[in-house]
C-alpha cells in the first residue's frame, strides 16, 4: 500500500469515486481513495438516485447535464451497467406564477441546449391520462430526465478509476489530518470485523499527500472535528404557515416568498402532538401533520382534497 501520493480522496461513495475518477481522467497521476468499509456502504447506498435536470442555476444545470451524459458513457468504458433509466420528468404547476418560474428556467436550459417542453393541461392529460388537471396551469417536461442506481454507478466509476491507475483501498479509516505547510500527514487505521461489527485494529499507517479531498458523507461531522472545524448541520422544515398551536410547541420565523421556518423537535420528541398541523389562507380548514424532523416540505405538484388546497405536501 502506498504511503505517499499526490492526491488522497477520503470516502468511497458516489462523490468520492467520482472525484477520484475525474482526477485521473484529467491527467492526475498517483491518486488514492480510502474507504473505511466497503464502497457505497455510507450515504450512497440509500440515496434515491434521481437525476432531474431542472435547476435555476447556470453552473448547477451545466453540472447536471454533464452528469447525465457521463453516466450514459460509463458502460461502454467499463463494461459495467450504471443502472441509468431515462424515463422523463413531468413537473406541474398550479399557478401562473409557478409557470413563469418554469419559463425563467427555460432560458437557462436553452442556453445549455437542454431539451424541455412546455405543456398545457390538456397535453398533460394526454401524457398521463390518470391525472386530474382542472386546477393545473401547465407543466414543464424533460424527456431526458431519469434515475440511476447509486451503487451501480459508484462501482462503474470505481472500475474506471482503477483502469486509469487510481489505487482504491478499503477497510482503512482516517483518524487524523496534519498539515505541515507543504503536505498532509494522514493517519489511517485498519478496520477489522469482529462479532459482526467493524472496529479499529492496532494497525496504523501514515499517508503523505500533497492534496486531500474529503467526501465522507454521513461521517462529515467527524471529519470536520478531526480538522478542527465545524460544519453547520441543522434540522429544519420549510412549508406553509403553522397553526397557532404549533407556535406554542415550536417557534417559527417568517421567510420571504410566503414560507416559514419551523424549528423541529429533538430525537426524544420527534413527532408533534396530533393537534398540530399547517395552515393555508386558501384552505384554512385543511390541516396536515407536520413531518418528522429533518424533512423538507413544500406545496409542489402534489394535490390533496377536492378544494385543491395550497397546503398540499410534497415531502422530500
Amino acid at each position: 500500500m502506498k504511503t505517499h501520493v499526490k492526491a488522497l480522496v477520503v470516502g468511497g461513495g458516489a462523490v468520492g469515486t467520482g472525484i477520484a475518477y475525474h482526477l485521473a481522467k484529467y491527467g492526475w497521476k498517483d491518486v488514492m481513495l480510502l474507504e473505511r468499509d466497503e464502497l457505497t456502504s455510507g450515504s450512497t447506498w440509500h440515496a434515491a438516485g434521481l437525476l432531474p435536470l431542472f435547476n435555476m442555476g447556470y453552473a448547477t444545470t451545466h453540472l447536471h447535464d454533464y452528469s447525465v451524459e457521463f453516466y450514459k458513457s460509463l458502460e461502454a468504458e467499463t463494461g459495467l451497467n450504471a443502472g441509468f433509466s431515462v424515463v422523463g420528468n413531468l413537473r406541474m404547476a398550479q399557478t401562473k406564477e409557478r409557470m413563469d418560474e418554469y419559463m425563467l428556467y427555460g432560458s437557462t436550459a436553452e442556453t445549455l441546449g437542454i431539451e424541455y417542453q412546455k405543456l398545457t393541461p390538456n397535453q398533460i392529460k394526454e401524457r398521463w391520462p390518470l391525472i386530474r388537471t382542472d386546477d393545473l396551469a401547465g407543466a414543464i417536461y424533460h424527456p431526458t430526465d431519469g434515475y440511476i442506481n447509486p451503487a451501480d454507478v459508484t462501482m462503474a466509476m470505481a472500475k474506471g478509476a482503477r483502469q486509469m491507475g487510481v489505487s482504491i483501498e478499503r477497510k482503512w479509516q482516517v483518524d487524523g489530518y496534519q498539515w505541515n505547510g507543504d503536505e498532509w500527514k494522514v493517519t489511517c487505521t485498519k478496520m477489522i470485523e469482529k462479532g459482526g461489527n467493524l472496529i479499529p485494529s492496532d494497525e496504523q499507517i501514515i499517508i503523505t499527500a500533497e492534496h486531500v479531498v474529503t467526501a465522507t458523507g454521513n461521517h462529515a461531522q467527524r471529519t470536520a472535528k478531526l480538522l478542527g472545524i465545524k460544519i453547520p448541520a441543522i434540522r429544519r422544515c420549510r412549508g406553509a404557515r403553522p397553526r397557532h398551536s404549533a407556535r406554542a410547541w415550536r417557534g417559527y420565523q417568517a421567510h420571504p416568498r410566503g414560507t416559514y421556518e419551523v424549528n423541529l423537535p429533538r430525537a426524544r420528541d420527534s413527532h408533534p402532538p396530533p393537534s398540530l398541523g399547517r395552515w393555508s389562507p386558501d384552505a384554512p380548514e385543511i390541516h396536515r401533520p407536520l413531518p418528522s424532523r429533518g424533512r423538507r416540505v413544500g406545496g409542489g405538484a402534489s394535490r390533496h382534497g377536492s378544494q385543491g388546497a395550497a397546503a398540499a405536501v410534497a415531502a422530500q
